[in-house]
């Protein structure tokens, strides 16, 4: 049967490279590298993202739908959603700073770009060329709710509310008649769960390329939590950052003693710890502290 298959060759490629499938790749990716585990994933997702960032992306219209040796279709809701969940997961995953910087300019171009005076976001740009059916937007709740839950996430590691504001709004905007899209509504629920239970979020300051951040990183990520944020924030590069994170006491200075990871649930703190054995069970007994 093996035999057989060879003999045909292998199956035609498709080189078109589509950045909405493309980002939920990334996203899978990342979380392999760490449930395998194999670094191998992560430089993959890596090298994935810097050519979605490099190549379809413009800071005025976000990211092009498409790549067949240039870039198309501009703006449209199914890339900038899934495009900002990989952001968010390549920044915790691979704890780079790079990778918040853009989700934050992603954001508010999408904002700028697709938001609905309604609520929520349309499906694509304003094209005042458009004639017939395409000249309609319309607001998939699929879509908005990746978007939203994104936005949440984003608000956690920015400690910006303005971003669930937006969440909360689009959320609300599907309210009326969210029981009617069946299957679909399955990710609204789980942006809803997300606004409404906030996930425990690990604050991991450290030298980002340093063996213990990366411990305390990993350790965070590869214990089961159903709800978490994970971030790292080295005081040498994010030291605004860090000031928001009412962390702003440790600084370089404080590098000298080693990583540290902060466990918390939005502005109230728990614990902390040096010892990455001991960081999946202070998550777990936070978890179940709701």
């Amino acid at each position: 049967m093996i035999g057989q298959r060879r003999a045909h060759g292998a199956p035609p490629c498709d080189p078109t490279i589509f950045a909405n499938w493309n980002a939920m790749a990334v996203s899978a990716l990342v979380k392999a590298a760490v449930v395998l585990p194999d670094d191998r994933w992560r430089a993959q997702a890596v090298r994935t993202l810097e050519f979605l960032f490099g190549e379809m992306f413009d800071e005025r219209n976000g990211l092009y739908h498409y790549w067949d040796g240039s870039y198309h279709l501009p703006g449209m809701l199914t890339d900038q959603a899934y495009g900002l969940r990989a952001l968010i997961d390549a920044h915790q995953y691979t704890g780079d700073g790079r990778w918040l910087e853009l989700a934050v300019t992603l954001a508010d171009t999408t904002v700028e770009n697709l938001k609905s005076e309604s609520g929520g976001f349309y499906d694509m740009r304003y094209d005042p060329g458009a004639v017939g059916g395409l000249r309609r937007r319309n607001r998939s709740i699929l879509e908005n709710a990746v978007m939203a839950e994104a936005l949440l996430r984003l608000s956690h590691l920015t400690r910006s509310d303005d971003y669930a504001e937006t969440a909360t709004e689009t959320l609300t905007s599907f309210l009326p008649d969210y029981r009617r899209y069946g299957h679909f509504v399955a990710g609204y629920a789980r942006a809803v769960d997300l606004l409404f239970h906030p996930p425990v979020h690990v604050t991991i300051v450290g030298t980002a390329e340093a063996p213990d951040t990366q411990a305390l990183r990993d350790a965070a990520l590869s214990s089961y939590c159903a709800s978490r944020v994970v971030q790292v924030i080295d005081p040498e590069r994010d030291a605004e950052l860090l000031a928001r994170c009412g962390l702003a006491s440790v600084g370089p200075g404080r590098l000298r003693e080693g990583a540290r990871a902060y466990v918390h649930r939005e502005r109230e703190s728990y614990a902390e710890t040096s010892d990455p054995r001991r960081l999946p069970a202070l998550m777990t007994r936070i978890e179940r502290a709701r």
